[in-house]
């Protein structure tokens, strides 16, 4: 099993787009050989893709894209030192002037094997981190779950078994998010998704719920919650 250490010393875990690591800027110019310890890597030496022409998925405009990579290359300046791939990843947009506008650059460092036939992806992955950032950890500890919560309950494995609980729940909520129709169609109507969590908090708190079909449909149409069956009869 290979790993990525990320620059900070933090450890990573071995999925595809979480063993993408970025990079300093500074550990980027000594790679390619400007006056650094590590000057005898010259520019040369590094891997490049031609300008590939892509459509942007939210503006609808096309933009060109060149990665370059570099493999085998130390993290840092030391013996002990994890080796793995440099990629780089550029964007740009051609000007009605015909000249070209740079609206996006990055660098990663990746334990991935990389090649001329994968670094689209790899460098895809790497800019994806973002995304896992904001839908998966801000999402736990912001939206919804309350992760950040401290858990300090109890003294024989209670913190932990609400932890767990919690890491089950959001679990749940994303695969309901794939395959479910009316649950996502509960979380398009309330936008934010606190405000939903919220509102199928006080559905569940208050009222009777006799399957989960009338809980969703009554979300997302706004229906008045049933009555229980004291308040029916009289």
């Amino acid at each position: 099993m290979t790993h990525t250490h990320v620059c900070k010393g933090r450890f990573r875990a071995p999925d595809a787009r979480r063993r993408v690591a970025r990079l300093k800027p500074e550990l980027v110019a000594q790679w390619i050989g400007i006056g650094t310890p590590f000057g005898f890597l010259h520019e040369r030496c590094i891997q490049s893709t031609k300008w590939i022409r892509v459509q942007n998925k939210k503006t609808r405009r096309y933009e060109e894209h060149c990665y370059r990579w570099m493999s085998d290359l130390p993290i840092r300046n030391t013996d002990d030192a994890v080796h793995g791939t440099w990629v780089e990843m550029t964007v740009r947009v051609r000007q009605k002037q015909g000249t070209y506008k740079r609206t996006f650059y990055t660098t990663f460092f990746t334990s991935l094997t990389v090649t001329k036939h994968n670094v689209q992806e790899v460098a895809h992955c790497g800019r994806a981190r973002w995304k896992i950032e904001n839908e998966c950890f801000n999402c736990i500890a912001r939206h919804g779950q309350n992760f950040k919560h401290n858990f300090g309950h109890g003294k024989n494995g209670l913190a932990n078994l609400l932890a767990t609980l919690n890491l089950l729940a959001f679990a749940l909520h994303t695969m309901l998010d794939q395959v479910e129709g009316l649950w996502k169609q509960c979380r398009a109507s309330y936008q934010v998704r606190r405000a939903f969590f919220e509102a199928l908090r006080a559905r569940t708190n208050d009222y009777p719920i006799p399957d989960w079909r009338s809980l969703w449909e009554g979300m997302l149409y706004r229906r008045s919650p049933p009555l229980a069956p004291s308040a029916a009869r009289a």
